[in-house]
């Protein structure tokens, strides 16, 4: 089965979903509609219609899904409009502009026996995915941290922070490799445009003792996509910039043992072993994602970043916010 769709947003990131689509079999894009872009013939897939009017999507019978590539300020309305029109829906991160927000569009989903997807890109790469698997199988022993780090020389976004736009990503991811939500979110920011932060600081703790530190800045003069993950054997990081060699493994743990001395005395031996770096495969992100989405609609495979994920990355964000009006305190999560 072949899902008729329209992408909405030829912008930043819709262009990548444009030239992604001209190559799939499993979509047909019917559609492409941009307020402000107008697309060359050339970029867009065979037979492909142009419109600056989202009614006309939404009006068209014939096609299944949209995909919505726009600020995230529109994502509700456009999505909205989109599942009460019996369109399923990928819309990219953040789900919408707030959690109520979220929460409407995952209940008018379920209401509607339609797809919710958001585009929690990451969920659909295979470095991403061996993490997992060495952690499923425990060759890190017991979890302790992440560290991510993502930095880039702009694009500096108006309506957003930097967590809200790059943390967003290890926001899911986190959760995703942990296997649970944070119990507590602390925020520290700081804002040198005098209307949202540049550059922040997030750390979250969660019920099984893991914690962590996600660090972000679009004023950085190098572009870093950097996640690590420790555990008591081992530790194994995500390095994403790097053309190969995305994945590094160290066999290194550390092991604590009560020591002499009184109450609180313990003893720590660091076990070093070799590193090395696994041969990963070749899949492209975008298209693996928009290839799940199809899937969702024609066989009901389980959507691996619904409405829910996008619902729990809200809820970590307004924590964030919270935390920052209370200048960095723990806030929990309701």
């Amino acid at each position: 089965m072949v899902i008729r769709a329209g992408l909405v947003g030829c912008g930043y990131w819709g262009k990548n979903h444009l030239a992604t689509l001209r190559d799939m079999d499993s979509i047909e894009t019917r559609w492409v509609c941009d307020q402000y872009n107008s697309p060359s013939r050339q970029s867009m897939p065979h037979n492909t219609r142009f419109t600056k009017s989202y009614l006309d999507i939404l009006s068209d019978r014939d096609t299944d899904a949209v995909i919505i590539a726009t600020p995230t300020s529109t994502h509700h309305d456009l999505a909205k409009r989109a599942l009460e029109s019996g369109k399923h829906v990928l819309v990219e991160k953040p789900l919408t502009a707030n959690l109520k927000e979220a929460q409407e569009l995952v209940a008018l989903a379920r209401e509607a026996g339609k797809v919710l997807m958001v585009g929690h890109i990451f969920k659909y790469n295979p470095a991403v995915s061996y993490m997992e698997g060495m952690i499923e199988r425990k060759e890190l022993g017991d979890l302790r941290y992440l560290d991510a780090r993502r930095v880039n020389p702009g694009p500096i976004r108006e309506d957003m922070n930097s967590f809200w736009d790059l943390g967003c990503h290890d926001v899911y991811i986190a959760t995703h490799l942990i296997g649970e939500m944070p119990s507590t979110v602390s925020y520290q920011g700081t804002s040198f445009n005098g209307k949202v932060d540049d550059v922040s600081n997030v750390v979250l703790k969660f019920p099984n003792g893991v914690i962590a530190n996600i660090y972000t800045n679009w004023m950085h003069p190098i572009k870093e996509r950097n996640i690590l993950v420790g555990g008591s054997k081992g530790a194994v990081s995500f390095r994403d910039t790097e053309p190969a060699n995305k994945i590094h493994i160290y066999n290194m743990g550390v092991d604590f043992q009560p020591g002499e001395g009184g109450i609180g005395a313990f003893q720590s031996a660091i076990n070093s072993g070799d590193a090395r770096i696994p041969k990963l495969p070749f899949k492209q992100p975008l298209r693996e994602e928009l290839q799940h989405f199809a899937e969702c609609i024609s066989k009901g495979v389980k959507c691996r970043s619904d409405g829910n994920d996008g619902v729990n990355v809200l809820k970590v964000l307004e924590a964030a916010d919270r935390s920052r009006l209370a200048n960095g305190l723990e806030v929990r999560l309701q």
